[in-house]
């Protein structure tokens, strides 16, 4: 045991050493006087912020190393043998070896603290100078023809706002107005509906509330259809069938031969007589190796009427999007349509026909723009996903080039509730204006409007053991 002790406190001693250099050679940086040095900063904006990303990542990976050697110290201490010869000197000697790495660690936290402060400053710095330069860029552009409103709600040319497709719902366009603090009753920014000069409603004749969210006006329309599901080139037609057949066999197909993994089968049910229905395979791995195409996303809590965090998992392989029941109802999301579903589970023969609603879901992205999105309503989406973190190249190579991931690098947990589909997914995903990366570990980064998208296997990473899950969908 004491042979175990020793080799703990030298880890820990040389851990902490390491970290106690870093935070020297950056003794210049934290002590910078930022009154009296803006000029400085705004013409080094840039290059500051890259070492101020480096030395921040090499800060907080230390500090984790330190903090690791540290617990296994502890361990090593609590298992010693009361009986051991000179035990009082050596937990004195461990008590200080201790206090000198809790010292160090609480100095690299305020070190990380004051680091994150000068990003912020020094983004500002470049921000300011990047809108400097949009305004230059955006006077020698084509004129871009002008909306007939003030542009404050969702009306554009060529529809009136209670016209409008992409915000249809109720709830929506409340949501819409509430977030950009318009006023109900006519959609402007410089006052509220109680103060509003304007009219009544064009419907009802009521003032205090705008024409486009007008009750009688939902009242008045009929349920809006599900829109038709895009077919992809990954979907696997059926045979055809003969109207015998049709007439005869009213149950789905079941899969003769399960896998070895935990499979869900989600069939639709259709009552229109169709001649070829696509089998989509959405395949999810826990392998920790693996990368899955996945972000973080907000939404908007009703209760608080702030945005939250949500992770995304992307899957072209899906014609569908989904979202969980439990994040369908902490929204408040109302179902506009619904959708009968077979599902069979492994291991059991009887399908199980579950009517499942269909919604509308708002996201917003790392930029603050809202996407709207048809979503099924199911139990789960998935279960939490385990991913491994990034090494330490990898860290560096993000700072360096000053990429914003849109999931931190540091998060190896996720549980993804929203699933978005081949229809879906392409509409978060950058267009070739930003350039694709590869780390140096393989992964790659995918340039997307909620961040970057890490995906793929790590290469530096050995294969381990994982369970998979696939959801067979048949629409």
């Amino acid at each position: 045991m004491a042979s175990t002790l020793a080799t703990r406190q030298g880890i820990l001693t040389r851990a902490g050493n390491r970290l106690s250099s870093i935070l020297k050679e950056a003794e210049d940086l934290l002590a910078l006087d930022r009154s009296t040095e803006q000029a400085v900063w705004k013409e080094q904006a840039k290059d500051m912020q890259k070492r101020i990303r480096k030395v921040k990542t090499a800060i907080e990976t230390e500090a984790d190393k330190v903090e690791d050697a540290l617990a296994k110290y502890s361990s090593a201490v609590d298992s010693l043998d009361e009986n051991m010869p000179k035990l009082t000197e050596v937990l004195q000697r461990t008590e200080e070896h201790s206090q000198a790495a809790q010292e160090v660690l609480d100095k690299a936290h305020a070190a990380i603290t004051t680091l994150q402060n000068l990003q912020v400053e020094t983004e500002e710095f470049s921000g300011n100078e990047a809108s400097t330069l949009a305004d230059i860029t955006e006077m020698k552009l084509a004129p871009i023809p002008i909306p007939k409103f003030k542009g404050d709600i969702w009306e554009k040319l060529g529809h009136q706002a209670r016209n409008c497709n992409e915000v249809q719902s109720l709830e929506q366009r409340i949501q819409v107005i509430r977030m950009q603090k318009l006023c109900q009753n006519c959609g402007e920014k410089d006052h509220m509906a109680t103060k509003c000069p304007k009219g009544a409603c064009r419907i009802c004749g009521i003032t205090g509330h705008h024409t486009s969210i007008c009750k009688k006006l939902f009242s008045s329309q009929e349920s809006p259809h599900e829109p038709h599901q895009r077919k992809t080139l990954e979907s696997l037609h059926l045979p055809h069938q003969s109207k015998t057949s049709k007439k005869t066999s009213t149950k789905p197909s079941i899969q003769a031969k399960p896998t070895s993994a935990t499979v869900n089968t989600i069939t639709s049910y259709q009552k229109m007589n169709e001649d070829d229905k696509s089998n989509m395979v959405l395949h999810v791995s826990n392998i920790k190796d693996i990368f899955l195409l996945a972000g973080q996303a907000q939404v908007l809590n009703p209760f608080t009427q702030a945005l939250e965090p949500v992770h995304v998992m992307l899957d072209k392989g899906a014609d569908r999007s989904f979202i969980s029941n439990e994040l369908a109802q902490r929204l408040r999301l109302q179902d506009i349509n619904t959708k009968r579903l077979t599902i069979t589970t492994f291991g059991s023969q009887t399908p199980m026909v579950k009517t499942c609603g269909v919604t509308v879901l708002q996201l917003w992205d790392a930029n603050g723009a809202p996407h709207s999105f048809t979503v099924t309503r199911i139990d789960t989406v998935t279960k939490s996903l385990q991913r491994k973190r990034l090494c330490i190249e990898d860290k560096l190579f993000i700072c360096d080039n000053n990429l914003q991931l849109s999931i931190s690098p540091g998060t190896t947990n996720i549980r993804p509730q929203i699933l978005l589909g081949c229809a879906d997914l392409f509409s978060l995903l950058n267009s070739g204006l930003t350039p694709q990366h590869v780390l140096p570990s393989g992964l790659q980064l995918i340039p997307s409007k909620l961040g970057y998208l890490v995906a793929g296997r790590n290469e530096y990473s050995s294969n381990g053991n994982g369970s998979d899950q696939t959801i067979t969908v048949n629409t």
